[in-house]
């Protein structure tokens, strides 16, 4: 979604190639919007902690080379000067902009460890590849902090744009509230939304029948499974709804007038950020970018401590109680500060000048030693390789340039 807003913005003032992995959805919206893309199929270098193995970490190393040679023609015929990597999770692109000595941006919206569990599977490699790139850009603060933790590396903080038009929504001063919640997120372990069923039976329990809470998202069969169950065998089902994924929440946001993220460590909050635009009072978790955007002293929302499902039903009880005019105090700053902080138009306008100064001062890279270490890698034959142990190799790439 963030990579289509940018798209809608600056496609009017560059020319972008974007590259896809086989997603018939995000096809049809680059082919609804005239957005120029191919399509390669490209492995993710990211796996859940602890599942890392040689066998694995050889695989990717293999197809991000092979990828980013697919990559060098389309360069070459699309006349690319820059690579903008939307994503931490792949690096073909950075391989690809080493070979055809071209620029990269890398753009960092997520911290694989603290949000999803998951570790790079080749992190001496992706440590490289940071190093390399002309800038990076990360979307929070948070993220700007813990990458300087991890690798020692400065980048430039640069919010998330939405198209401010299109979750805008007025709010009346006068406005009736009700006792609906919405959670908006991936349903995983991660997003929480455990906590949320577990504080709401709490009240329910406690005589407050008329609570609802609308659960919609995308989420693994079984674990939507299991909460479902959940909340049939305690009887719930007048009280928390769960709902597949909806492109357009505007008529959700409406019914609502509450709004909860209770990820852990999100690194940003795009879903935080809509709900302000929406006029949703927005309660999250003390964790990570949610901080950022409701405020330490909770200017915008009020905070819970993560995974504290007391704290949590606490909070829920305490802004259904809070009067209008407190809630319309808390709203209204929270959506002019969204309306400011994240307008597409201006983080576009942020973008453009990023890539006309990177490209001004681009000076060619030195990595024929990594490129070449990469190549025979690659390349030689499986006799060779099965007696190249993948961390010697690394221990070359380390010490290339």
């Amino acid at each position: 979604r963030s990579l289509v807003d940018i798209l809608s913005k600056v496609k009017y003032k560059i020319n972008p190639t974007v590259i896809v992995h086989d997603n018939i959805e995000v096809e049809q919206i680059f082919i609804e919007q005239n957005i120029h893309f191919y399509k390669l199929h490209f492995h993710l270098d990211y796996v859940k902690i602890g599942n890392s193995n040689e066998e694995k970490r050889l695989e990717n190393v293999i197809e991000s080379y092979k990828v980013a040679r697919q990559l060098l023609p389309i360069i070459e015929k699309e006349n690319i000067h820059l690579i903008h990597i939307n994503s931490s999770v792949s690096s073909f692109g950075a391989i690809a902009a080493l070979m055809a000595n071209i620029p990269y941006i890398w753009h960092v919206r997520e911290l694989m460890e603290e949000q999803f569990n998951c570790e790079f599977l080749n992190k001496t490699l992706k440590h490289y590849l940071y190093k390399k790139s002309d800038s990076i850009i990360t979307i929070s603060d948070y993220v700007k902090d813990e990458y300087h933790k991890k690798y020692r590396i400065d980048t430039k903080r640069i919010y998330n744009g939405l198209d401010i038009k299109k979750y805008k929504m007025n709010i009346d001063k006068d406005k009736k509230y009700n006792s609906t919640f919405l959670v908006a997120a991936m349903i995983t372990p991660e997003k929480r939304q455990w906590d949320v069923i577990q504080a709401t039976q709490m009240l329910v329990k406690d005589g407050y029948v008329n609570i609802k809470v609308i659960i919609v998202g995308k989420g693994e069969d079984r674990y939507v499974w299991a909460l479902k169950k959940y909340i049939t065998r305690n009887k719930l089902e007048k009280n928390i709804f769960i709902l597949p994924f909806q492109s357009d929440l505007s008529e959700l946001r409406k019914q609502s007038s509450y709004a909860i993220t209770s990820s852990q460590n999100e690194a940003l909050g795009r879903v935080t950020i809509e709900a302000m635009l929406a006029g949703n009072l927005v309660i999250g978790a003390r964790s990570g970018g949610t901080i950022e955007i409701i405020g330490e002293s909770e200017e915008r929302g009020i905070l819970y401590e993560l995974g504290n499902v007391d704290a949590l039903a606490k909070v829920m009880l305490k802004v259904m109680n809070y009067s209008n005019s407190d809630k319309y105090a808390i709203i209204n700053r929270a959506q002019s500060y969204a309306e400011i902080t994240f307008d597409s138009i201006a983080y576009c306008d942020n973008l453009i000048k990023l890539y006309d100064k990177v490209i001004e001062s681009f000076i060619p890279k030195k990595a024929e030693n990594f490129l070449n270490e990469i190549k025979i890698y690659c390349e030689v034959s499986k006799e060779i390789t099965n007696n190249v142990r993948n961390d010697d190799v690394f221990l070359l790439l380390k010490k290339s340039n």
